[in-house]
C-alpha cells in the first residue's frame, strides 16, 4: 500500500477529514485532495506536516501495516480532537 493510500485510510478508519487536516498542515485542501488521491506526488515536508501538525502522530505509524490493519485503538496512534480553526 502506498503511503497516501494509508494516509487516506487512516483518516477514513478516524474519521478525519481533509479539510481538517489541509488547516493543520498549512496545506492548500485543493492538494490534499490530489495527494491523498495519488494525483499528485507527496513531498517530504507535506508528509511531515500532516503527520505531525495536522494528525500528531509519529510518521512511522504509516510503514508498520499492523497500525492500518486494525481499528483496535490502542495499536494505533490517537488522531487529535477536532477543533475550530480560525483564521
Amino acid at each position: 500500500m502506498k503511503t497516501e493510500e494509508r494516509l487516506r485510510k487512516y483518516l477514513e478508519d478516524h474519521g478525519i477529514t481533509k479539510l481538517f487536516v489541509a488547516k493543520r498542515a498549512g496545506i492548500n485542501e485543493k492538494r490534499i485532495y490530489r495527494i491523498l488521491d495519488g494525483t499528485s506526488p507527496m513531498r517530504a515536508e507535506e508528509f511531515k506536516n500532516i503527520c505531525i501538525k495536522a494528525l500528531n502522530v509519529d510518521p512511522m505509524i504509516f510503514f508498520v501495516d499492523k497500525n492500518l490493519d486494525s481499528k483496535d485503538e490502542t495499536s494505533a496512534a490517537q488522531p487529535p480532537a477536532p477543533k475550530e480553526v480560525t483564521s
